[in-house]
């Protein structure tokens, strides 16, 4: 399922936000009820074998948690990294933002000239994600390129690269 999305205020990306955490609101209400319901392995195996989640930003598509889990993640990086580049790069929106397995950079200026992909990780380092999104973005003729992540545990400081913009967030 292709999903794209063009954001051009930060009311777009608020709106956006709005729909991931709603879906993991009713993910955690339907984990709560699955707990009370099932003993711990079935509640494993539901998890990691059905669909018991939804979309984070479709609650009408099923989807597994996992998926939903990590999805979720990725976008707030996404919807946070849209929101630096709103404000930090002004002239170049609306931004493009691909989801989920939609080609293309993660995230593209209409005008060709910021690219940007971005990640949810516990270390930038697992599967070599970190230099794999730089090298993604080094590809790109546009002059301007950023890797945006989120990592709870990681050391506070970054690898500099002086063709592309890493952008570490601590919160989301």
């Amino acid at each position: 399922m292709s999903k794209k999305e063009v954001v051009s205020t930060q009311k777009d990306i608020r709106q956006l936000r709005g729909r991931v955490l709603e879906s993991s609101r009713k993910a955690v209400r339907d984990l709560k009820r699955l707990a009370s319901e099932a003993g711990e392995m079935k509640v494993f195996h539901e998890l990691r074998f059905r669909q018991v989640g939804t979309d984070p930003l479709d609650l009408t598509r099923p989807l597994n948690f996992i998926e939903q889990l990590n999805q979720a993640f990725t976008y707030l990086v996404a919807l946070r990294a849209a929101g630096y580049l709103l404000e930090n790069e002004p002239m170049h929106a609306p931004y493009t933002l691909n989801f989920g397995t939609t080609r293309g950079h993660d995230i593209a200026a209409e005008d060709g000239l910021v690219v940007a992909e971005v990640f949810a990780a516990t270390n930038p380092n697992s599967n070599r994600k970190l230099k794999k999104d730089m090298a993604k973005v080094r590809r790109s003729s546009a002059p301007k390129k950023f890797v945006f992540y989120y990592c709870v545990e990681y050391p506070e400081k970054a690898p500099s690269a002086p063709d592309v913009h890493l952008v570490r967030f601590k919160s989301l």
